[in-house]
């Protein structure tokens, strides 16, 4: 079994290569296109989303059959031909130039892999096997979708903005570190969960705007007795 190192990429801008015009070729190019690079199809035929695309300017497309001069500069390269022959010469021109290659349906070609991908605003969550179920993948990431729900997003933001202030106001490390340890405790999120992310934002900045422990709510959303504080996670690094 081979160990896949996992990584995000920054592909804005750079030249990517797509040799295939059907569905596949057509999930591909979304997810390059989401990520701003500058994509080409070569196909003779080609998916009327993928000729939307082409018509828009988003996407350049080569009406014809693959060459192999066609993946030179190329910064990625896809093969998702119906043509395992063809799939199989992508990779070796892609291979002796050094690219990286994703050769659909055949993971032993594939020098890198793209996962099963959630994206809400600012957070990607991407899902593997290594190749070897991509549906697999797809379940595992559905799950993931609907265990996290609506309001991550806007918590996202509001996590930025409170370690900003957490690190400008608190010059104690241990203390910074309780204070942002408390916004990614598990009731902090059921509050998010629950859609009642306001409440958990207000909690949160008046426990650092007083400097004590914040009164916590109940999963019923009724306030607990005694007022205690968020459950602190064990959490290790700096912030």
């Amino acid at each position: 079994m081979r160990t896949l190192y996992p990584m995000m990429a920054d592909i804005a801008g750079r030249p990517c290569l797509i040799v295939g015009g059907g569905t596949v070729a057509e999930r591909k190019a979304a997810g390059l296109l989401d990520a701003g690079a500058a994509v080409t199809v070569v196909s003779p035929d080609v998916t009327p989303r993928i000729a939307a695309w082409a018509a828009e300017g988003r996407l350049s497309h080569i009406s014809r059959a693959y060459e192999s001069a066609d993946g030179e500069g190329m910064a990625l390269v896809f093969a998702a031909t119906d043509r395992p022959d063809v799939n199989e010469r992508v990779h070796a021109d892609a291979t002796s130039r050094g690219q990286p290659v994703n050769v659909a349906d055949r993971p032993e070609l594939c020098s890198f892999v793209v996962p099963a991908v959630w994206r809400r605003g600012h957070l990607l969550v991407a899902v593997s096997t290594s190749g070897t179920s991509p549906m697999a993948s797809a379940r595992i990431r559905d799950r993931i979708e609907a265990a996290i729900g609506d309001g991550i997003d806007a918590f996202l933001e509001f996590a930025d903005e409170y370690r900003r202030l957490v690190q400008a106001r608190v010059p104690d490390p241990a203390r910074r570190k309780e204070l942002l340890g408390r916004l990614f405790a598990d009731e902090a999120l059921e509050l998010v969960r629950a859609g009642r992310w306001d409440s958990m934002r207000a909690r949160l900045l008046a426990g650092l705007e007083g400097g004590t422990r914040m009164p916590s709510a109940a999963r019923s959303g009724e306030e607990r007795e005694g007022g205690e504080a968020l459950a602190q996670p064990d959490t290790e690094g700096s912030e």
